[in-house]
């Protein structure tokens, strides 16, 4: 006996991609090499962060990076997103090797994550631990709960084709940044928090 089977997908919240157009990504080099040459002159952000980093630092962002960010915000999943949001805080990460983000989640509505720099190849990494049971060597990893309750993971293999490249998420979704070994140099990325804004009705 033959039956017509129709399958439904259960919705779910999206993460956003997309790469920066130059003026955004030329300002983040200046700004990140501007940090890097002067850091007394920016805030160390290590105490508000969950990364085992060594050198983040908060920065105020341009008013035309801010309203980028915005924008880009205004396009973002409908599903979550139903108010206005403005970006309320920015800063940059410099991670070494070695170094990594443990599991976290961040303040906000929205968050996002801009990837500058890449120092190591992802296939060398990914080759340190070949016999592992999944390769996460380097990368970018979501965690979230499936509709069976089951722990499900979302891996990013970030390598050097992801300069420019930004990845816009809710802010309470799971996430960590495995760390690189087989390279010295510094992985360079921008983040932020995204808060919704609601306004009174006039």
């Amino acid at each position: 006996m033959q039956v017509e089977l129709q399958s439904f997908y259960l919705p779910n919240i999206s993460i956003m991609m997309l790469d920066l157009p130059p003026e955004p990504l030329q300002y983040l080099d200046k700004l990140c090499a501007d940090i890097q040459h002067n850091p007394k002159d920016y805030t160390p952000w290590n105490p508000n962060l969950a990364g085992h980093l060594q050198d983040q630092y908060r920065f105020a962002p341009s008013a035309e990076f801010k309203n980028f960010i915005e924008a880009v915000a205004t396009q973002y999943d409908k599903q979550l997103l139903n108010c206005e949001v403005e970006l309320t805080s920015c800063w940059a990460n410099f991670q070494r090797r070695y170094e990594y983000n443990p599991s976290h989640t961040h303040d906000g509505m929205l968050s996002f994550v801009i990837w500058l720099e890449i120092p190591y190849d992802l296939e060398q990494e990914l080759a340190v631990y070949k016999d592992a049971r999944g390769q996460r060597a380097s990368c970018f990893e979501f965690k979230y709960t499936s509709v069976l309750g089951q722990i499900s993971t979302h891996t990013l293999p970030i390598d050097r084709s992801w300069r420019g490249r930004m990845c816009m998420f809710p802010a309470k979704l799971i996430h960590q940044v495995n760390p690189f070994t087989t390279v010295d140099g510094v992985r360079i990325s921008v983040s932020g928090n995204l808060e919704a804004v609601y306004r009174e009705e006039k």
